[in-house]
């Protein structure tokens, strides 16, 4: 394939990655800005604010793409590895193409080929005409190759919370099983996401204990949560905090957990 046929096929790709993920925000701002609001406790109208700038700055590299590639862009995928690589220690989903359906469960695996591929990308555009054809044929296919393994990753994708949740036999229950329980008091509601995430924005009566604490034994035997029914959660779908977290309560004796896989997301999008 000739040099200037990949630069248009890449070309093409990246521009379609970042209108896609700038329109994932765009028809839902909220739900874009809450995973931004609990990486970095911005107050929602800031957050939303942040997400405005966002789909246009995404467009903008649209255009540059295609009017003037340069390695200035590349503040893109840096920006995007740094998001992804501090919401996945958060135990946050990052939202990255907001509300887009079929793009919502995009797999870690799948950021990273995109990271990559994004990046290899706009170094070709950048300097394809500095580079020798056949170097440059090269690194244009990578970047084809890294980022279409990206999107046909998208139907492997599972959540954390429902694959571990089985593994551990412990079963899932959805926002009308969280009320119920919440109005009859029958199960308490564990939060096990850290201190300041908990601060920041909870469900009302959860209690907090984080995924890594030292004391969760002491904390077991505080509350009394061998003899209760209980319901643990994180972030999203995408967390694992609140899966690992019941490992832990049912090696130490709790046999009654649960776990609601839309966490604290679900719940403020629902308006909770």
């Amino acid at each position: 394939m000739k040099t200037k046929n990949i630069q248009t096929a890449v070309r093409v790709l990246l521009s379609a990655i970042f209108v896609l993920s700038a329109f994932g925000k765009a028809i839902d701002i909220p739900a874009a800005a809450l995973p931004i609001s609990q990486l970095f406790y911005l107050p929602a109208n800031l957050a939303r604010i942040f997400i405005v700038a966002l789909v246009i700055f995404e467009l903008a590299v649209v255009l540059l793409l295609w009017k003037r590639p340069t390695l200035l862009l590349l503040i893109a995928p840096a920006a995007f590895a740094f998001v992804l690589v501090y919401s996945a220690l958060k135990g946050v989903d990052c939202g990255c193409f907001g509300a887009l359906p079929f793009l919502k469960e995009f797999p870690l695996g799948g950021h990273v080929l995109l990271v990559l591929g994004i990046f290899t990308g706009i170094w070709f555009l950048a300097k394809s005409g500095q580079l020798e054809p056949q170097s440059a044929s090269r690194l244009g296919m990578v970047t084809i190759i890294a980022l279409v393994l990206a999107f046909a990753s998208v139907p492997f994708a599972s959540s954390p919370a429902t694959v571990i949740a089985d593994e551990a036999g412990a079963g899932t229950v959805d926002m009308a099983g969280v009320q119920q329980a919440i109005a009859e008091g029958s199960a308490v509601i564990i939060d096990a996401r850290d201190e300041n995430q908990f601060l920041f924005g909870h469900i009302d009566g959860a209690i907090n204990i984080y995924v890594d604490d030292d004391d969760i034994a002491a904390q077991v035997d505080a509350h009394k949560l061998r003899e209760r029914a209980l319901i643990v959660y994180c972030s999203s779908a995408h967390c694992d905090m609140a899966e690992r977290l019941t490992e832990k309560l049912r090696t130490l004796g709790c046999q009654n957990v649960k776990i609601y896989p839309g966490g604290w997301e679900e719940w403020v999008l629902e308006g909770y």
